[in-house]
């Protein structure tokens, strides 16, 4: 699934290619994304509608209108948008369910083999659902090693869990909380509410130095993950303990790298660096 620096990079494409541009039409092949929304409602929602701002809530995608209008996308496991310059050029190769047709003749097409995303529509002034309860962003001033322990304080859960809890911090995901604790040399396995000053405010700074060299590098491409150009990430040549197991430590050299399960999720990390 799509995390904050792979849902960042979509949406600076995005911003490259459609900001500004007025939808003249939508072609929707599949009506799963679009769930309880009748296909001609959902048509007609964005009829003459231009594209004003395009933002990352977290690992939502939140398209906004000059009317006023908002479409929340969480793109799942497999969803993906594909642009064209222009309309007539040679369409994604497969998986196409909706196709938004601009001004310019150019085209977005939202692609999702396993027909996991979501897409939610909100009139003007309306409350957003999915912003309600999201916990703040990692770059947020908010954030700080107070800030964290009081949110954890009675959270009897490991920490990795507590992380991948959007409610705490939005937009982190597994393979970047595996990345983010090694980085900080902290035992995923810790409970979260024992956590110390110290430890908070290394996972604080390794949060964010992960984060934005994972930016840098337009995210991780495990299996599917492309940007709006079709391209992939290349973040994870620089992995460290994701998907690495039995594998030597890059870090320190003396260990391998082990693996476990945590809440369903495989967590990786060094039992040499991270004890």
């Amino acid at each position: 699934m799509p995390e904050l620096p792979e849902v960042e990079t979509i949406v600076q494409g995005l911003r490259h290619c459609i900001l500004a541009k007025q939808i003249i039409s939508v072609q929707v092949r599949h009506k799963k994304p679009l769930g309880n929304l009748h296909e001609q409602e959902f048509k007609n929602f964005f009829r003459r509608e231009i594209v004003q701002n395009i933002e990352r809530w977290g690992k939502y995608i939140h398209f906004s209108f000059t009317s006023g209008k908002s479409m929340i996308v969480h793109l799942r496991m497999t969803g993906k948008f594909v642009y064209r310059s222009n309309s007539g050029s040679p369409q994604p190769a497969a998986h196409i369910r909706i196709i938004f047709t601009f001004n310019d003749k150019s085209a977005l097409y939202f692609q999702d083999m396993r027909l996991f995303a979501t897409f939610s529509l909100y009139p003007p002034h309306h409350t957003i659902r999915e912003k309600q309860n999201l916990g703040p962003d990692p770059f947020a001033r908010q954030i700080t090693a107070p800030w964290f322990i009081d949110v954890v304080k009675n959270r009897k859960i490991a920490l990795k869990s507590a992380l991948l809890d959007q409610h705490v911090i939005s937009g982190l995901g597994n393979i970047y909380v595996c990345e983010i604790l090694h980085k900080a040399g902290i035992d995923p396995r810790l409970t979260a509410y024992k956590i110390t000053r110290g430890q908070a405010q290394k996972i604080i700074n390794s949060m964010r130095k992960v984060l934005k060299l994972a930016l840098k590098y337009n995210g991780t491409t495990i299996r599917d993950f492309n940007g709006v150009d079709n391209k992939s990430g290349r973040f994870q040549q620089l992995l460290r303990v994701y998907q690495r197991a039995g594998k030597l430590c890059k870090t320190c050299g003396q260990a391998s790298i082990q693996k476990i399960k945590q809440a369903q999720r495989s967590t990786f990390f060094c039992p040499h660096c991270q004890s």
